[in-house]
């Protein structure tokens, strides 16, 4: 029975004829941007990938290109002995600005760094790069930014990955088990915990994408946070899931891993599944320190080493900590407290305009937090928070592990 709709799926892609608006179309710059071979430094992939921001999206000022950009900051100062390198992962559907408040606060106190924070492929152009970058270039990506490292005569190399970037650190642990020297990890891609049904759908949708780019996609909206995706393409998903099975094969393989690890999640998390992440951990191969921190809405308790931080705050409209929030600082120009847009309200788009538009004002009847089904039911005007309220804490736990 499934087979026979699968077929009739099939069968309705191959002959839908459906215009697709540009923005959902490949790029097709797999052939020259994720060209790998062509590239002698991560410069070089840095400043094609910024050219090609501006070429397929004009309507963005020189501030939100180079927000968008991949980047590199070197310290400058010249009593250093002592270099430290620093690789920063975003996470699928986003950016190196997601990075930004992390970035400040390893050179807050870190005075002798060099940190590249790259772009993985398919993301800060238009959606439709999402549909042909694979999960090879992401690696490649990464290994442009450690070659690039190794080059500038470091002491030593801390990945720090946030979501799917979570998951491109870890392969790289795993991978290159005397190169890194600690990982921290936000939010980590371990598991998409999918059901059975979307494991069939993913690759489906996936080919059906590459034959009409329109029916690529998981879901598609107006994208108007100009610095993350909020249409979701099913080959992003399906190169994660990729990913992540090839980390746990090589994990499989491997021997103890006594790699300093520092995790952050949030148990209220609605796009990963961070009690799962917590059982991996407790995999007899981590045989090294492992730290962290871990939010929840109002309940304290956890261990010494990974302790359980409330983060309700309803004086200040707060209910919990969502996914993309953790690493983002309250005084961020543009996801923080005081933003001059709200980009939490995708959720309304197709739902209510009035809504939509009252949440982009930062409306004070709303309440701020993850926007998962309990959330969304229990209270009638809700917005994604895209800021923690506890980053200077989180920034000094940072500072600690990183100083052990």
């Amino acid at each position: 029975m499934i087979i026979n709709k699968m077929k009739i799926f099939i069968f309705f892609v191959l002959i839908c004829g459906c215009s697709v608006p540009k923005k959902f179309i490949k790029t097709n710059l797999s052939g020259d941007l994720y060209n790998f071979k062509k590239y002698k430094n991560l410069n070089e992939y840095t400043n094609n990938y910024r050219n090609y921001i501006k070429i397929l999206r004009p309507e963005l000022t020189i501030d939100q290109i180079e927000r968008l950009a991949p980047f590199t900051i070197i310290s400058q100062n010249k009593k250093c002995l002592n270099k430290k390198g620093f690789i920063l992962i975003h996470g699928l559907s986003d950016s190196p600005f997601a990075m930004q408040d992390l970035t400040n606060s390893i050179l807050k106190h870190e005075k002798c760094a060099i940190i590249n924070t790259p772009i993985i492929p398919g993301n800060a152009l238009i959606p439709g790069a999402s549909l042909e970058a694979t999960y090879k270039d992401w690696i490649a990506t990464v290994d442009l930014s450690i070659n690039d490292l190794q080059n500038k005569k470091v002491d030593s190399i801390t990945i720090i990955g946030f979501s799917t970037g979570g998951a491109l650190a870890f392969y790289n642990l795993l991978s290159k088990p005397d190169i890194i020297s600690k990982i921290i990890l936000v939010s980590p891609a371990f598991d998409l915990d999918l059901a059975w049904y979307e494991s069939i759908a993913l690759p489906i949708l996936k080919v059906a994408g590459d034959i009409n780019n329109n029916l690529g996609y998981v879901s598609k909206l107006s994208d108007y946070n100009p610095y993350k995706y909020n249409s979701f393409s099913a080959n992003g998903i399906y190169q994660l899931n990729a990913l992540i099975s090839k980390n746990n094969k090589l994990l499989n393989l491997s021997k103890n891993i006594i790699t300093p690890i520092f995790l952050i999640a949030s148990m209220d998390d609605a796009t990963i599944k961070t009690s799962s992440t917590l059982k991996f951990l407790e995999n007899k191969k981590f045989t090294g320190l492992i730290l962290g921190i871990i939010y929840n809405k109002n309940i304290s308790g956890g261990t010494d080493k990974i302790p359980w931080i409330p983060i309700e705050d309803l004086s200040n409209n707060i209910v919990d900590l969502s996914h993309a929030a953790i690493i983002i600082s309250p005084n961020n120009s543009i996801f923080g407290k005081n933003a001059p847009v709200n980009y939490g309200c995708s959720h309304y788009e197709k739902k209510s305009l009035q809504l939509f538009e009252e949440c982009k004002k930062f409306d004070n009847n709303f309440l701020f937090g993850e926007t998962n089904k309990e959330n969304l039911k229990k209270y009638p005007k809700f917005s994604k928070i895209y800021y923690n309220p506890k980053y200077k804490d989180l920034e000094d736990r940072i500072n600690s592990f990183l100083n052990l």
